[in-house]
């Protein structure tokens, strides 16, 4: 009896193992079903580009897009980098003034420039920018600090400058906290590899920032499974050098984009080439002659579309002595939300996996 007994438990046990074996079959099923669909929606898009050329201002418009707030440690930091914007910014433009020979309006704020100069800008903080404040404001509205502003062309300041400024009584307040447009127009140098993730329809992109250009051919490797490149340049500067040889800035990011576009790295990744500053180019090209630095144009050097049409056609011959068809390119103010929403409701239709089928080139 017992042995009768004990033959009709073992189709049981034997009916248990294969249901746990099924259940652990459809576990691991399902698991390798949502890792390949994460593959499939999560799309790595590599932001390169020379330092200053808008990548991380990009990003914090992306995040403000995605309604992804800054925290409040996020907002106090960035709040410690605008006093160090002010204090550098004075600084370069109290430099410029004594190498111009530009007199003072008021001979009295050589008091006030000791003071911004030897301001440590490492230790800034409310209380400590706040014994600046009266000093950064007169020499602001001083004459000879405007003269030089109005001469930024001849040597190098930082687009940000006049936007802080200009606001130093809010930003002065001891209770100041920086809004969403002071945090774009923030700068700070990335340190090493930055990477911002947002996710929208079900699609996540992952947007790594990799620093200064001069590791790019060290680090290509590491990310050869990116979907997409976007290189940032910065159109404002066509009449700067760059580099130990002097080149044109234009032509050495050019030059970059060889690089880029040459690497077996992205062989399988899109080119997106964002021109970025637009706005500064438009005002620049106001009274600085874009035939000076590009004799081969045959434009109105003061119409800016018709600038914008030969950079384009300047980076479109680049890319197409590469073969590297089909590439997307993109003029953007990085700093203006409505601009980016437009081009970012432009851009994200085309950043995904199965989109990139035509090129793109917004004006």
């Amino acid at each position: 009896m017992a042995a009768n007994i004990f033959s009709c438990c073992v189709p049981i046990r034997q009916y248990r193992q294969r249901e746990q074996a099924r259940r652990a079959a459809t576990a691991r099923s399902e698991a390798i079903d949502k890792e390949l669909a994460r593959t499939r929606t999560d799309l790595k898009v590599l932001l390169l580009g020379s330092p200053g050329s808008g990548k991380s201002t990009f990003i914090k418009q992306l995040r403000s897009i995605h309604g992804d707030e800054f925290t409040n440690e996020e907002v106090e930091r960035y709040r410690d980098v605008i006093y160090s914007n002010v204090i550098e910014g004075l600084k370069a433009l109290l430099d410029a003034r004594s190498k111009l020979r530009i007199p003072w309006d008021d001979a009295a704020n050589e008091e006030h420039a000791a003071r911004v100069i030897d301001c440590d800008t490492s230790q800034l903080n409310p209380r400590t920018f706040a014994t600046h404040v009266s000093s950064c404001k007169a020499l602001w509205v001083d004459n000879g600090i405007q003269e030089a502003y109005k001469r930024r062309d001849e040597f190098q300041l930082e687009s940000y400058v006049r936007y802080f400024l200009d606001d130093l009584d809010r930003i002065g307040n001891e209770d100041y906290l920086p809004n969403s447009q002071d945090i774009c127009h923030a700068h700070q140098t990335t340190p090493g590899v930055a990477e911002y993730v947002g996710e929208s329809h079900g699609l996540v992109r992952r947007f790594v920032d990799l620093g200064a250009p001069l590791r790019y051919k060290k680090v290509f490797a590491h990310f050869d499974d990116a979907r997409a490149v976007l290189y940032f340049v910065s159109v404002d500067k066509f009449d700067q050098d760059q580099g130990i040889d002097g080149a044109n800035h234009l032509m050495q990011e050019c030059d970059t984009l060889s690089v880029i576009l040459n690497s077996r790295h992205f062989a399988r990744a899109h080119i997106c080439v964002i021109f970025n500053k637009t706005d500064l180019l438009e005002e620049k090209i106001k009274h600085v002659n874009f035939n000076d630095f590009f004799p081969q144009f045959d434009g109105d050097p003061s119409n800016v579309d018709h600038v914008k049409k030969f950079i384009l056609e300047l980076f479109e011959e680049r890319c197409r002595s590469w073969g590297r068809d089909p590439f997307f390119m993109y003029f953007i103010t990085a700093v203006d939300p409505i601009n980016m929403k437009f081009v970012w409701s432009a851009m994200s239709d085309v950043v995904r996996p199965a989109s990139w089928l035509s090129s793109l080139v917004l004006y």
